[in-house]
């Protein structure tokens, strides 16, 4: 995957389209490009989720909601179709989650989709900043015991993502991250996870994370929040991105200076 790296985004939708590259990570595709989580849902329950978007924005920010029936991500992705453009899926249906390539063959007509900021746009800014080092593992993900504000029938635990960050390197992270509250902002947590429901960092959704000495657990709110919420909502169906694999849109992230 390492040419995708420096791939223009709709080249890499185009690709996907295809069938290729299904169910990849897409952590470190096209370089400086934003990637958003994807929560596509009936019209029916579109208002209440989005009033659960906006009232856990540190989880959810939301970058474009569609009309209903709408396949393209609007400024996000010219050209694109949300059924085909990620590389993986995930139906959540009467609490059970499958995994699948596209979306196809679902009557599109009534579907809403919710596009919201995910930190991979920031990781690739951690790693140029040497605050990360780039690993080919996805990412640690965690439910935890702090309440979301509810929303008709969405209310559920907060998910948090963690990485494993130098202490020497705390206030720098929250100094860069701080500046990007489309992409999940300033973490919400460090260095005690039992404080905020989690036992065992290694029990977690995704993948583990490894620390080396003088690392720090750093938690941030987590686009998985949607899962979460759909699932205990028992939606009759909705769909989402699957894990790691999200959808690469055509906006370039900010850079930052920290000097």
């Amino acid at each position: 995957t390492m040419n995708l790296r420096s791939m223009e985004p709709s080249s890499i939708r185009t690709l996907l389209r295809n069938g290729e590259h299904k169910r990849e990570p897409t952590t470190y595709w096209a370089e400086g490009y934003k990637q958003t989580n994807l929560a596509i849902l009936p019209r029916k329950l579109a208002k209440d989720f989005e009033e659960f978007a906006r009232g856990n924005l540190g989880a959810l920010p939301l970058l474009y909601v569609s009309k209903a029936g709408e396949l393209s991500a609007g400024y996000l992705g010219k050209n694109s179709d949300v059924r085909t453009d990620a590389p993986a899926y995930q139906i959540v249906a009467n609490k059970t989650r499958t995994i699948v390539d596209n979306l196809l063959e679902f009557d599109w007509s009534d579907m809403v989709t919710f596009y919201i900021g995910c930190s991979f746009s920031f990781t690739q800014i951690l790693v140029e900043n040497k605050l990360l080092t780039p690993s080919t593992k996805g990412v640690s993900i965690f439910r935890t015991n702090i309440d979301c504000y509810e929303s008709g029938p969405f209310k559920c635990k907060m998910v948090v993502s963690m990485k494993a960050i130098s202490k020497h390197a705390l206030s720098k992270i929250h100094q860069i991250t701080s500046k990007f509250p489309d992409v999940h902002g300033a973490p919400i947590h460090y260095g005690n996870p039992a404080r905020i429901g989690i036992p065992d960092i290694n029990d977690c959704i995704g993948d583990t994370t490894d620390f080396v000495e003088n690392d720090v657990a750093v938690f941030w709110c987590c686009g998985f929040t949607a899962v979460e919420a759909l699932m205990q909502a028992n939606v009759e169906r909705a769909f989402t991105h699957g894990p790691n694999s999200v959808f690469v849109t055509d906006v370039k992230q900010e850079a930052v200076n920290t000097e």
